[in-house]
């Protein structure tokens, strides 16, 4: 990816916004099922909007490959392959070309794989990038991005802006009746007292951010690794066992599981 966004008009105007803003939340969620639904009936409304059109500069048959692309890197992400994500992420068309929507959508994965892989600077850099462009879409998606920038920035010793943003989130996500988005809130709240040696508090928070939103499976996963690294494997197995009940079953519950066993190893 490379160069600046065009915002497309269309994007934001009529039944195309709506379908464009579920479909963003549900990819940064990691809600990859839900996702490919959205992202189908989208491509059949875009293309009945251009006749059918196969030009491959067509905006559904732009939104076919992106979207074949994006679901491939966030399922490596979700699966412990960041590498691979973002190898995935890469091979998107230029910025030029993409939706805000889904430049937004790539930056905040693009963020998430380099924190993961330990790349805290790169992620600061790229997670900040991409909350000028949750400003613009909608405050659903500004709070989630400040959510992650908050625990981005308290890895990088930059501990009061890290409270600032964890503030801004929880604050706009209540403003806005955002259970997912207190639960985003929430879970970086628990990581962050994980990180100061709060465990028990951190589990308390965390759990919270599990009642507030059931269906995410990022609370689990969290308990979870909390249990691994205190040697608890059987409980985090008890823990994981919760994503397996999920329908669909989240692609983090194999990876998770698959953890449990090279520790037992």
């Amino acid at each position: 990816m490379s160069g600046s966004s065009v915002i497309p008009s269309g994007e934001h105007l009529g039944p195309l916004a709506s379908l464009y803003r579920d479909l963003r939340h549900a990819l940064v969620m990691g809600s990859l099922s839900e996702a490919e639904k959205i992202g189908q009936s989208l491509q059949g409304l875009l293309s009945a909007q251009e006749n059918h059109s196969r030009d491959e500069l067509s905006d559904n048959q732009l939104h076919k490959e992106v979207m074949a692309t994006m679901l491939k890197a966030i399922n490596a992400i979700l699966s412990r392959d960041n590498k691979g994500g973002l190898a995935q992420l890469k091979t998107l068309p230029d910025d030029v070309l993409l939706k805000d929507s889904m430049l937004w959508v790539a930056r905040f994965w693009t963020a998430v794989a380099h924190r993961n892989a330990g790349n805290i600077g790169q992620a600061r850099l790229v997670m900040k990038d991409a909350l000028k462009l949750a400003q613009r879409l909608d405050p659903r998606d500004h709070a989630t991005n400040l959510s992650t920038l908050a625990e981005i920035e308290h890895q990088t010793d930059n501990l009061n802006d890290a409270h600032a943003y964890l503030e801004e989130a929880l604050q706009l996500s209540e403003k806005i009746r955002d259970r997912r988005g207190q639960a985003t809130a929430r879970l970086t709240q628990a990581r962050i007292q994980a990180t100061q040696g709060n465990a028990e508090q951190a589990a308390l928070t965390a759990h919270n951010a599990l009642v507030l939103d059931p269906s995410w499976p990022a609370p689990v996963v969290f308990l979870a690794r909390q249990s691994m690294l205190e040697g608890k494997l059987k409980k985090a197995e008890r823990i994981l066992g919760y994503l397996q009940r999920l329908n669909p079953v989240p692609p983090e519950a194999e990876a998770e599981l698959g953890l449990v066993e090279n520790i037992r190893d």
